[in-house]
């Protein structure tokens, strides 16, 4: 069961429903565009319990997002998201939501992804203003930002990142969607990628704050929604796979890029 971040009664949220892991994402290392093995043809979203209300919802390569708005303070609500895949499995998952009065807002970061970027090159002692940084090289450590938070999503790190359909094809200028707690993190391990290509070295401090700061993405990751166990987990360990038919879903259908 996955627990998405509470909410307040007024609030109308954007809640994620990741199932790249499930279906088999490839993030594309080595520069590779990443694809999954299978994708969704078409999925349904129905309440279970509670009273929180379903809104407008999309699928974009197996990341399902749908808005969420209403519910009464101290209810929980439950929601079933049944899958069928272009290969024709049938996967569901279940998902609770505690709607609550003065509940802190899930508000991803709305730093930029260039900020992160530029914090990485300042730990390797590159400071931006004074190391002319040419347009292409920017682009690079984009594409290599974006494969890092995919890597991390498959490893059950999912911090809400705001992913391109495909590694490097967004903005510099884009929200990150992270939250502000996590951004030194990342631009922790990202300095660690881009480092070699100047033939730089972190420090011991700063390898040091990188073993804290996993421990602590890990916690953060566990109060943000995140992907089930993969498909290849023996049943028994939090692992299932159910066939449901015949059941008053509201559906929806979307192909997947």
């Amino acid at each position: 069961m996955d627990i998405w971040p509470p909410k307040e009664p007024g609030e109308t949220v954007a809640y994620p429903i990741d199932w790249r892991n499930e279906l088999g994402w490839n993030a594309g290392i080595g520069g590779n565009v990443g694809f999954c093995s299978d994708n969704i043809d078409t999925y349904t979203l129905t309440l279970t319990s509670g009273d929180a209300v379903i809104g407008v919802g999309q699928n974009n390569c197996n990341l399902i997002t749908t808005l969420i708005s209403g519910g009464t303070s101290g209810v929980t609500s439950t929601f079933l998201n049944t899958i069928i895949t272009v290969n024709g499995q049938i996967l569901t998952r279940e998902i609770t939501l505690l709607v609550q009065d003065d509940a802190v807002p899930y508000a991803p970061s709305t730093a930029t992804k260039r900020l992160v970027i530029d914090m990485a090159y300042d730990e390797v002692r590159l400071a931006v203003p004074e190391f002319q940084i040419n347009p292409n090289e920017l682009n690079t450590q984009l594409t290599k930002l974006d494969m890092l938070m995919d890597e991390w999503a498959v490893s059950g790190i999912y911090l809400g990142y705001n992913a391109p359909s495909i590694p490097g094809d967004g903005n510099l200028e884009d929200p990150i969607g992270i939250p502000n707690a996590a951004l030194h993190s990342v631009a922790l391990y990202l300095a660690l990628r881009i480092s070699p290509a100047f033939g730089k070295a972190l420090s011991a401090e700063t390898k040091a704050a990188m073993a804290l700061g996993m421990s602590n993405l890990y916690g953060m990751s566990a109060h943000i929604p995140k992907m089930r166990l993969p498909r290849t987990t023996p049943l028994g360990q939090g692992n299932r796979w159910m066939f449901l038919n015949n059941f008053p879903f509201a559906s929806g259908r979307d192909g997947c890029c």
